[in-house]
């Protein structure tokens, strides 16, 4: 059975591309344009791991980590955010919501892939 990512970002286009090229390498991909949507989907369905972006229009990726690594059911899953964020606030987050990893938009495919692969198989 393929395991499942949650992509959460509100760029359609990096919903779009991240669905396709993780598809292809073996990944079942759902997909959230907001914060709302993932959460919604984190109620349907545990994925094995979030790729989640911070800044978006309703509930931001911080409150989302929050959320996550606060909630029974869901501590144990994997958190990678994809920001445009700085470093340094980035680290921060990181450090204080217990975040597995984060890369700085726009990233490079094959490192998104590599942290990916540190977590699930």
């Amino acid at each position: 059975m393929a395991k499942k990512i949650l992509i959460v970002d509100d760029e359609l286009d990096i919903l779009e591309v991240l669905t396709f090229r993780l598809s292809k390498e073996g990944y079942s991909v759902v997909t959230a344009a907001s914060g709302q949507e993932a959460l919604e989907q984190l109620e349907k369905e545990v994925p094995s791991l979030i790729l989640l972006d911070i800044r978006m229009p309703d509930i931001n990726g911080y409150e989302i980590c929050k959320r996550v690594k606060t909630g029974k059911k869901w501590k144990h899953i994997p958190i990678i955010m994809l920001t445009a964020s700085s470093m340094l606030k980035v680290e921060k987050a990181v450090e204080k919501y217990k975040v597995e990893g984060f890369l700085i938009k726009p990233f490079d495919y094959e490192k998104l892939l590599e942290k990916i692969k540190e977590f699930i198989s």
